[in-house]
């Protein structure tokens, strides 16, 4: 009886977790990343192609995971958004399923104090951490590489797994490192711990390790049949504009508090590690926040996603440090408990709040904040649609994404570009200032795609955000018009396009009536 009320308590405090989270996301503007990828997924369920009809700069691989997403909505006639919600929760009840399996080998029945922590923070890093980030590419790697870790921590405990319980995780896990290139550091480092520990250089070679590798084998293969375009057009645009941007400084990058708290995870362990009970569980989650954090440094972009992967594995070693500090004490203590239970209770809450200050600030401010701070701008976009548009393709000149997703998703808008925002114009003005020339032949790419994009789909509608972002930061006096015009057939395009009004940052241009 006594179990049951203890598994009963913690399936409430995780329901809690999961209304919360409900609750921000229904309150908080939809993620700007996912609106575009859902659209950029329909494109390629409907046959057309990267570079040719849509530039997306991640590998295929996160728009065949939103896939479901795209075929719940058409068989169950819902909104693509709201299934893609349910769906993402459906994967995040899978992989919270599958940690629960595998820690209840690894922690014993009688420490339910570990057990129970673990798994509520297990449920907030999963649902609720990410925020306004919800949905992004880092948090799909935090879904689907967590059992793996686990697992490894199981088997560093010298338990064997079953043979189809470790060919899951592996396919899992599989999906969760492919999805980026530099996702793989943490999976590296783990299994070089791994086989250092067994003394043996062939014991990488398990069941869910050939699997991860058959994964990845199947994907690129998939990549080179369905998607070749990906490797031989984008690549080299991502690799010349995108990663040649103006690089975030490494004070933003190291200096804000959340960083910090990474860093002060992987120190502390280093310091308890030979107190810990749970070394192997300990070791894996440290391994695992040390490669996502390398993967945060070689992305070289401040952005709270990027760093949510390490944040996420950093919150669970840090629960494992308090709830065997808690667990050591009562022990010590048991012949005092009444006495000292109180003292020790509000001990440990105040670490807990002092340390998920920065945390809690992410996840509750962010998200009210950006729903306050944008909603004007959505408002104004819907405005603009409803007077202007004339149900023709609009062309909207941005370098964010949440600016596309106003018009798009918001005022319910076709675009007539292919990318959802010109976020490579940073990297294109970067290479311009260091060879001191705006001619070279991918430059002049990135101009033939916007005038062939106009000459294509010839929008009686344009729009010009007046806004920067991180993107273009660096340069807030730069033209869209001015920079483009340098090509005669842009300025020609141009010619047909006159100025009617500005609407809080985006300034509004129809095509002259008497143009065809």
């Amino acid at each position: 009886m006594q179990t049951i009320k203890k598994h009963l308590s913690l399936l409430i405090v995780i329901l809690i977790i999961f209304t919360l989270s409900l609750y921000l996301q229904l309150q908080t503007i939809k993620n700007a990343d996912a609106i575009w990828l859902l659209q950029a997924t329909q494109q390629l369920l409907q046959g057309k192609h990267y570079y040719k009809d849509f530039i997306e700069t991640n590998p295929p691989m996160i728009l065949y995971l939103y896939m479901p997403a795209q075929f719940m909505a058409k068989i169950f006639s819902m909104d693509v958004y709201t299934a893609f919600r349910l769906y993402l929760y459906g994967l995040i009840a899978l992989s919270l399923f599958g940690c629960s399996m595998i820690l209840k080998q690894i922690i014993p029945k009688t420490d339910t104090l570990t057990h129970g922590l673990f798994m509520v923070m297990l449920a907030f890093v999963l649902m609720t951490l990410s925020a306004y980030s919800f949905s992004e590419r880092e948090q799909f790697a935090v879904i689907f590489t967590l059992p793996y870790f686990l697992w490894v921590a199981l088997r560093l405990t010298h338990n064997t797994p079953t043979r189809s319980a470790s060919f899951i995780v592996g396919l899992f896990a599989g999906l969760g490192f492919a999805l980026k290139p530099y996702f793989l550091p943490p999976l590296i480092l783990t299994e070089l711990y791994f086989i250092l520990k067994q003394k043996n250089l062939l014991s990488w070679m398990r069941i869910e390790t050939l699997t991860i590798g058959g994964v990845f084998i199947v994907y690129l293969i998939s990549i080179f049949i369905f998607t070749p375009e990906y490797l031989y057009k984008i690549l080299p645009l991502v690799n010349h504009f995108y990663l040649n941007a103006q690089p975030f400084p490494a004070s933003e990058m190291l200096g804000n508090m959340l960083f910090v708290f990474c860093a002060a995870a992987i120190i502390f362990y280093l310091f308890l590690w030979p107190q810990l009970h749970y070394r192997a569980l300990a070791t894996t989650l440290w391994l695992a926040l040390i490669g996502y954090l390398i993967a945060y440094l070689i992305a070289s972009r401040a952005w709270f996603y990027h760093l949510l992967p390490a944040l996420s594995f950093a919150t669970l070693l840090f629960t494992l440090f308090l709830s065997e500090s808690f667990s050591t004490l009562l022990r010590t203590h048991r012949h005092q408990k009444k006495i000292y239970r109180k003292q020790i209770i509000l001990i440990v809450c105040s670490v807990f709040f002092i340390t998920f200050m920065p945390l809690l600030r992410t996840v509750v401010f962010q998200s009210f904040a950006s729903l306050k701070r944008l909603s004007p701008n959505i408002q104004n976009a819907q405005r603009i649609v409803h007077f202007y548009n004339d149900g023709k393709p609009i062309y909207v000149f941005t370098d964010s994404l949440l600016t596309h997703a106003y018009f798009t998703s918001y005022a319910h808008a076709e675009s007539a570009s292919r990318f959802p925002a010109l976020f490579f114009m940073a990297g294109v003005l970067h290479q311009s200032e260091k060879t001191q020339t705006k001619t070279i032949a991918l430059q002049q790419e990135m101009i033939d795609f916007i005038v062939n994009d106009l000459q294509k789909n010839k929008p009686t509608l344009i729009v010009i955000d007046k806004n920067r972002t991180d993107s273009l930061s660096h340069y807030p006096d730069f033209s869209y018009i001015q920079f483009f015009s340098q090509d005669a057939r842009f300025r020609t395009l141009w010619q047909h396009y006159q100025y009617r009004t500005t609407i809080g940052a985006f300034q509004v241009f129809t095509r002259r009536k008497n143009d065809a």
